[in-house]
């Protein structure tokens, strides 16, 4: 039972990767965005 997997769940388990490494890279780059503007704004 447990080594035959749909299609379907290998495409949602691949989807979920995918959406967490896009969260992590998003929860990454978001605050050096924010800290990148604000030392423009600083130097300015």
């Amino acid at each position: 039972m447990g080594e035959f997997t749909p299609p379907s769940s290998k495409m949602t388990k691949g989807f979920l990767i995918v959406i967490c490494i896009l969260i992590a890279i998003a929860l990454i780059i978001f605050p050096l965005i924010v800290s990148y503007k604000e030392q423009k704004n600083k130097k300015k």
